[in-house]
Order: structure tokens, then sequence, then C-alpha cells
């Protein structure tokens, strides 16, 4: 049977129309696009029954076609016939896109292949800043803050060389990125109104953007003496190529087939776990799902941290080491160790699902690197892990040597 795309996005987003346009050049099928802010331009949005909620959502979709949910919750556009103000525009808004974005997580383990909840979590942009720094790029200093002082403070700390941009915008106006400036810094007014984000300036008239499809960077070098750019789209813009160093640390990108691009083992697992059908890894909806979600993420926590213990452990002078550094991690290790304790995953479970998973590889490394000190004061995680590796005899069977 012949698959269907569907990407489900609002109509103007650039993204979507390239990634539309490659993935129809490449496999040679349409990919339908179902627009988000024109819900109030279709006949109905009606949904009651959750095993079918993909063909009132999307008529043309069934069972092993393929869902990608971009932008989900965009401003809807007006019908002309019904004028409205601004406060009937944003309860028309609310309530379109919630009764969308339940829809749409009704069908989410059966068709749509991301997390729908993660893409929203995505286009924060302190997140992504938080991303970033992981992945080992240097953040310029930051902070969000509506308090005059703070900002002030911070302006002062950098000699004036700091910048403004909005946590996020609108469907009215973009926000442009400024120059902070004394004059701008007296409006108490103006900073308390909402919070932005205020960064050390970096100096330069070169602004570099990098797209990845699939397994290919496509860099452009954007040249302007102005802070943003985007006031004066008539600049200088060149295709550059990047470094292989470069184009690796741009982040940990896992490519599954080749129409769609995951990012992190957990998508890549929750995919994996979708496209099975059985959800023996994570289960398929309710508080269960989230309950081994949530204890992926502690596991995944440990083993973050772990991992920067060994790096200052690892340093190649002692000088360069920071105790304070590995006891913080540690802190966090025994914490999270002993949430576990208090409620260990999946007892007695015929099927490891990804919490269990997660916690044993973990309590492995900690085994492996740091000489098994973690069991001293864990005994309860001692037992579980003995159990687990009772139950599931592929635990022994992958330990490194």
């Amino acid at each position: 049977m012949q698959k269907h795309y569907f990407f489900v996005s609002w109509d103007e987003d650039l993204h979507t129309a390239a990634a539309k346009k490659r993935i129809e050049e490449k496999l040679g099928i349409e990919v339908h696009l179902v627009s988000t802010n024109t819900l109030t331009f279709r006949d109905g949005l009606t949904f009651y029954d959750s095993e079918n909620v993909e063909s009132q959502l999307l008529p043309q979709c069934k069972s092993g076609d393929v869902v990608w949910a971009r932008r989900i919750r965009p401003f809807q556009k007006s019908r002309s016939e019904i004028p409205r103000g601004a406060e009937e525009d944003a309860f028309v808004h609310n309530a379109f896109n919630h009764a969308f974005m339940g829809a749409l997580s009704a069908c989410q383990s059966r068709n749509v292949v991301n997390d729908i909840w993660l893409q929203q979590k995505a286009d924060i942009k302190i997140l992504q800043l938080n991303a970033a720094a992981r992945e080992g790029f240097k953040i310029p200093d930051t902070i969000v803050s509506n308090a005059p002082r703070s900002v002030r403070e911070f302006f002062a700390r950098h000699h004036g060389k700091v910048i403004a941009k909005a946590i996020s915008g609108t469907r009215y106006n973009t926000y442009v990125t400024v120059a902070l400036s004394d004059d701008i810094l007296e409006d108490d007014a103006g900073i308390i109104a909402c919070p932005a984000i205020y960064q050390e300036m970096v100096e330069g008239n070169r602004h570099l953007r990098v797209n990845f499809f699939g397994d290919n960077a496509y860099a452009f070098e954007i040249e302007s003496d102005i802070v943003d750019w985007r006031r004066k789209l008539t600049r200088n813009i060149r295709h550059v190529d990047l470094s292989p160093s470069l184009i690796s640390g741009l982040g940990r990108i896992k490519t599954i087939g080749d129409a769609l691009t995951l990012f992190d083992s957990r998508s890549i697992v929750d995919f994996l776990d979708v496209a099975d059908g059985r959800h023996t890894l994570i289960p398929a909806a309710g508080q269960d799902r989230y309950v081994v979600l949530t204890q992926q993420a502690l596991a995944d926590g440990i083993m973050d941290a772990a991992l920067l213990q060994l790096y200052e452990v690892r340093a190649p002078r002692e000088a360069k080491r920071h105790d304070d550094c590995i006891a913080y991690q540690q802190r966090k290790i025994d914490r999270a160790l002993k949430a576990f304790s208090e409620r260990p995953p999946g007892q007695g479970a015929t099927q490891p699902m990804i919490g269990e998973i997660a916690l044993a590889s973990a309590l492995g490394y900690l085994s492996l690197r740091f000489e098994g000190r973690w069991r001293a004061d864990h005994s309860k995680l001692v037992t579980w892990l003995e159990d687990f590796a009772r139950r599931f005899s592929a635990y022994e069977a992958t330990m490194p040597y």
C-alpha cells in the first residue's frame, strides 16, 4: 500500500515549503500540507472518536501514513464575513488551536512521527540557548528579565555593549533585535512591560545562517553592519562552505530513512517504538506514558552529570580541575538515585520499558567509570539492578569490558 505524507504547519512557513519540495523531488511522492492557520476556513473541525481521529482531521490519512507536525499553534486567519475585535480574535485563536492540539495528540501514537509537545518546546528561545550550550557552543552572557535594576546592572557590567531581543513575537509585528542605550534604559515602564532576552553584544558584521536537510548542511553568510540584518533584507548574502568539524559540532543529528531527520536518542527511540506499532518501550498514551518518559529523562540526567564529572576528573592537570563542579554534579546524581530508590521503575514487568533500560544503563555506567561507589548508599537500587539483570539476560550480554 502506498504511503502518504502530511505536513502540518501554517500555510506561509518557508521551512515546511522547502522540506515539502525536497521530499517530493527526492521520493517522487506528493506531500499534503495541512494548514493550521486557516482552520476557520474549513467546513468544520469535529472529532469525537480517538480511534478514528486521523480520518476526521486528515480525510486522506490512513493507517501507516506519515504525519509531520511543525507549526501547530499559529494565529488563525480571519474570515471577512465574520468580523471580530482583538478580544474575540484571541478567543477564536485559542479555541481552534486547543481543539486541534487535542485532536492531534490523540493520533500522536499512530501516525505523527515527532512529539508535538517537544515541538512546542523547541520554539522556546531560552531552551534553544540551553541546548546550544550543552553541545559545546559558546553562548554570550545572557539574562532574561523585566526588572529594571537587573537589566541596568547587566548593561553596566558589559560597558554598554548589550543587545535586547524579544522572547517571542506576534502575528502583528516582528520585533527586531536592538542595541541597548542609556536612553532606552531610562524607561522603567518599557522594561517592566514584559521580559526580554538581554545578551552581551558580539561585535562583527558577518552573520552565519545554517540549515540542515538530512546530513547535508547549507550555510549562508550575511554581511550587515546593523544589529539585526532582518531590518533590511537587501544585504550581501553568499553561500559558504563549513569545515567538517564545525558541521559535526552543530548538533547530534541522526537520519532515519530518506525523508525524516530526528534529533537526540530519545526522539529516535520514540520514533522506532511508534513505527513498530506495539509500544513495547513507551506506552502509547495516558499517565503511564509520561511516567516512563520522566524516568527516562531522570536517568539521562544521571548520565549527563556523570559525564561532566568524568571530564573534570580526567583534566590533564590537577590545577585545571574544579572540585566544586564535581561536587555539584554528584549532588544531582545523588538526588536522582534517591528518587529512583523511593520509586524504582517496572518491578516485576516481563518487558522492560525505556525508563528501566535508561536507569540500568546509567547504573552500569556509574559502576564502570566510578568503581560502583553508588552501591554503598543505594541498596534498593542494587537489588533492583540484580533483578533487572536476572529478568533480562541482554543486560549482562551487552555489558562493556
